[in-house]
């Protein structure tokens, strides 16, 4: 808060309490008039003032006694008494000494209170828009001005040295004359607040620099040499600097300039003179930083001064000299790191130490590839372990310089050799490395040891000279060897991970390290089978190496309870039907070719695993995961059943095709899969359960009626029938309601459809001797009259929407009928049942009173409909002998009497309204069309008479909208504004 805003709030706050004393005087003066007592100056520690009522106990006590103990300015005591900035407090005491220097002395009388003049304070305006705009518009001008000036100047610069007013020496002596200006200016106020002198050397410093640059680059005043020695010695000035002043952005400056200038002799591929000018500049950084501890620097010099190296080091001088270098830069930063370390948020373990020897490996060994490579990382090894013997002090920075020495040595040591080699040397790092951290319980061990693990398994599945991935090629026992070691080495580190890991970490290794173990153990069974230059081929011997795997690892998870391992088993059985699934050149899925043996012993690998996955399931405490789990192990073990059976009976080789096998053993799977489900009332059989039944279904409405044998049919649509009605009344029953009406509507579509099938394969072309069409149809009208009756008996939702389904079956039957087509009662039959079913389903379809409109319509416009066709037929027969034109209208005429006489007897108002629609549709139909005898302008007339009827009904609908209709936007406003 600004200084201005408090002193407003002050004086706010003191005319307020003026106010309240006059107040309180006016109102003693109408209680009882007394001269008020005179207040002293209170002392300077009074207390603070606290308000409290007087007891009334027969007279009111005079206002101004109790006022006289009060403070003149009570809400300066409050203020002064708090805590407050310095610059707030020397304000008010300010003003209390100016205001007891004008007061009387302390003998002689003051004055009442009251008797005081009221004091005229002012509140300080609240600043306008003009003010901030005034004060904006000046810092802009001073700030823009003062760019101008600078802007001015260089411009001026530029003209002068384009007309030549300016020659390169004069240049150069101004620029080196206004930099040391800046440095001595720096020097005299170096002790000024801010860092000023420091900040005014660095200009003067970076002046050099660039002076010194554009000297040599483009005035051309002296050679390559002596601009390498200006900047060596500035450099060494900078860093002398720096350790007078202890300043690290001198030690930078002289850092970068002096590596500069070590640089700038490979112009002429002078490697030996950057060497020396590189260390040079390098050990009294390094110096300079151990001297004032300064933690972070010696990582950046690290970093500068290895990029600096990279000239040197990829020129085509003796490596020796290159790698020594290299070396020698690292050992240096390593030492200085190390003795100034300390353990901080950023790295808290040294981890610096670490970095900068891995990295320094990797480069060193891109100097050189090959066997000279291993023995570069063999020597960065030696190197950082005599680094960390010097550091013995800090046992951090020892440990972490040791850690990077072993990643170099276990590492980058072995890149250097053959494919077999490494594969070899790597595994037995691994192996030895995990012993080690499992004895001394360190993570930094294992992960070196891990890390040469991963390395090992590239080695054996990397081949570089083609760059794919490809074995190594080891004889047998080799081979076995090397994968015996591998498979060591994954069981030590799950061991090591499952004590020692937090959180998900053993499970990730668990995870990780059992997809290992499986996949070595796939690979001695090829090993061991013969890689597929036996009897059996390579996919063969894959899927049973992965079904016992699978097999194995369930039975592990079952006993430890592990999710990982389930996870695992779970992952390798399905990997094990993949490869028992393999895809043909033509892209469809084939089995792959065993003998029937084996086949029937994969499935048996398959089907156990599986069960052992539903087993472990069931005993965790997921529910969902125990729903997911016998919804895919369930599929499994049908596609398991489906394909022995085909196996068993021959694979379509036999009387039975592979076709009537499968539907076969799906009927029997859906039926076994329902009853399991309603027994135990799981929802993942559930749900199996119904796609299984629906899968069925399918195949017992679509599949071939003529199946060898010619029973298969029927033997379907009852077994479909059977699941979904088992199925259907077993949700029913249960306590979830929510299932219970979508499934009992989806079984009653599915019975449906059932019914239609078995009608056409035995039912009513032999009995009521009906085509395969009528009789379709015929079963579409009795399907709803069946519908419809458990729709009037039992008024659930179900079966009022399956009545409706079946409405619409009818309907269509009945359109769909050709004139003509199956005996004389069929098409009545059809007609009349579709409109007995619409009235009873208008009177038991369950609505509300805003639902009326809508259902009234989609009532009435199909029966309308249904009637016009049904009584036309009836009244153009030849007893009635009406022809077509007239038996539309007496059609329509009926329907509407019905209509309106339902409407009155019912209560139903828009029936009625459907009534007098109907009612003025046939009335221009017989203007229309009945009456098109009669003269053009009677009927001109008429229609006109119509058309102003029905404008006058609609104006007046309007009309009646405006007024009892949702109100407008703008009354909707209004209502607002109200």
């Amino acid at each position: 808060m600004r200084n201005e805003e408090i002193e407003g709030r002050l004086q706010s706050l003191e005319v307020s309490m003026q106010a309240i004393l006059i107040r309180l005087k006016d109102i003693e003066g109408e209680l009882r008039p007394k001269t008020v007592a005179v207040v002293a100056e209170p002392p300077p520690e009074a207390p603070l003032v606290t308000e409290s009522r007087p007891e009334v106990a027969g007279a009111i006590p005079p206002i101004a006694s109790t006022l006289a103990d009060l403070p003149i300015a009570p809400w300066r005591e409050v203020v002064t008494s708090t805590r407050m900035p310095n610059y707030m407090r020397e304000n008010i005491e300010a003003e209390q000494a100016a205001s007891a220097s004008t007061a009387p002395p302390p003998s002689a009388p003051s004055q009442p209170i009251f008797s005081q003049p009221r004091p005229q304070i002012t509140i300080p305006p609240t600043p306008t828009a003009d003010d901030i705009e005034y004060k904006f518009g000046i810092n802009g001008l001073l700030r823009g001005g003062a760019v101008v000036v600078v802007l001015a100047i260089l411009f001026g610069v530029a003209i002068m040295i384009g007309r030549g007013a300016l020659t390169p020496p004069v240049q150069f002596a101004g620029e080196i004359a206004t930099c040391l200006a800046f440095i001595g200016i720096g020097l005299k106020k170096r002790n000024e607040r801010e860092d000023f002198g420091q900040l005014m050397v660095g200009i003067g410093s970076f002046g050099l620099y660039a002076s010194f640059a554009a000297g040599y680059a483009y005035k051309h005043l002296y050679e390559g040499e002596p601009l390498v020695a200006m900047y060596m010695l500035l450099s060494l000035a900078n860093l002398g600097f720096a350790q007078w002043r202890s300043s690290k952005s001198f030690l930078t400056i002289g850092l970068l300039g002096g590596l500069v200038a070590a640089m700038m002799p490979m112009h002429k591929d002078n490697v030996l003179l950057d060497f020396a000018l590189h260390f040079l500049i390098l050990v009294p950084c390094a110096a300079i930083i151990v001297r004032n501890k300064w933690n972070g620097m010696a990582g950046l010099m690290w970093a500068v001064s290895t990029a600096a190296l990279i000239p040197a080091t990829t020129s085509h001088f003796e490596q020796a000299y290159r790698v020594g270098a290299t070396y020698l830069n690292c050992a240096i930063a390593l030492f200085a790191c190390g003795k100034v370390f300390k353990p901080s948020e950023f790295d808290k373990h040294a981890a610096i130490q670490t970095v900068m020897l891995v990295l320094t490996g990797f480069f060193a060994i891109g100097i050189d590839t090959g066997h000279k490579g291993s023995l570069h990382a063999l020597v960065l090894a030696v190197v950082a372990g005599a680094v960390g013997y010097a550091l013995r002090e800090n046992e951090k920075a020892r440990n972490a310089t040791w850690l990077g020495g072993l990643i170099v040595f276990a590492i980058m040591t072995p890149m250097g050799y053959t494919q077999n080699v490494a594969a070899f040397w790597y595994g037995a790092e691994a192996l030895a490395l995990v012993f080690a951290a499992i004895h001394f319980r360190l993570v930094a061990l294992w992960a070196v040891g891990f890390s040469t693990f991963l390395f090992s398994l590239v080695a054996y599945l990397y081949f570089p000279d083609k760059n794919i991935l490809s074995l190594a090629r080891f004889s047998p026992p080799l081979e076995l060897l090397l994968l015996a070691m591998l498979s060591t080495t994954v069981a030590l580190n799950i061991r090591y991970a499952l004590p020692n890991g937090q959180k998900w970490v053993p499970d990730v290794a668990t995870l990780g390290g059992g997809m290992c173990l499986v996949a070595f153990f796939v690979r001695v069974s090829n090993v061991v089978l013969g890689n597929g230059n036996t009897s059996l081929h390579v996919g063969a011997i894959n899927t049973l190496a992965l079904a016992i795997a699978s097999v194995t690892v369930l039975v592990v998870a079952n006993r430890y309870q592990r999710l990982a391992t389930f996870v695992l088993g779970a992952g390798t059985a399905v990997t094990s039907y993949l490869f028992y699934m393999v895809a043909s050149p033509d892209g469809t899925l084939s089995f792959i070719s065993v003998p029937q043996w084996l086949d029937l012993c994969l499935l048996g690998l398959f089907s156990v695993s599986v069960v052992l996955g539903i087993r472990i399931a069931l005993k965790r405490d997921e529910r969902s995961a125990q729903e997911v789990i016998l919804f895919v192990g369930g599929s499994l073990l049908l596609a398991f059943f489906i394909r022995a059976m085909n196996i068993v009976l021959g694979n379509g080789h036999t009387t039975l095709n592979i076709s009537d096998i499968n539907s076969m053993g799906i009927g029997l799977a859906g039926l076994a899969t329902t009853l399991v489900a309603v027994t135990t009332k799981r929802k993942g059989l559930l749900i199996l359960s119904a796609i299984v039944a629906c899968w069925l279904g399918t195949i017992a409405l679509v599949q071939d009626p003529e199946m060898s044998p010619h029973w298969l049919s029927p033997i379907l649509v009852l077994l479909a029938s059977a699941c979904f009605v088992v199925g259907s009344v077993s949700i029913s029953e249960t306590q979830d309601k929510s299932y219970q009406e979508p499934v009992m509507v989806f079984a009653g579509l599915a019975l449906s459809a059932f019914f239609v099938r078995l009608m056409n394969l035995v039912g009513i072309n032999h009995l009521l001797d009906l085509t395969k069409d009528a009789s379709t149809y015929c079963s579409l009208g009795m399907l709803n009259a069946i519908w419809t009756v458990f729709a009037l008996r039992n008024r659930r939702p179900a079966n009022i929407i399956l009545a409706w389904f079946s409405f619409v079956y009818g309907v269509c039957a009945g359109a769909a009928l050709p004139a003509g087509s199956g005996p004389p009662w069929l098409s009545p039959f059809l007609l009349a049942t579709p409109l007995v079913s619409l009235g009873v389903l208008y009177a038991v379809t369950p609505r509300k009173g805003s639902d009326e409109i809508s259902v009234t319509a989609i009532c009435v416009i199909p029966g309308w409909y249904l009637s016009t066709v049904f009584l036309r037929q009836e009244l153009m027969r030849p007893w009635i002998g009406l022809n077509q034109v007239a038996s539309y209208t007496a059609a329509w005429v009926i329907f509407a009497v019905f209509l309106i006489t339902a409407g009155f007897k019912a209560d139903r108002r828009f029936l009625r309204y459907w009534a007098l629609v109907l009612f003025a549709i046939t009335v221009g139909k017989v203007f229309m069309v009945d009456l098109s005898a009669l003269d053009s302008v009677i009927r001109f007339a008429m229609l006109t008479l119509l058309g102003a009827g029905m404008m006058g009904g609609g104006y007046w609908y309007l009309l009646w909208r405006r007024s009892h209709g949702p109100k407008s936007d703008l009354g909707r406003d209004e209502e607002n504004l109200d």
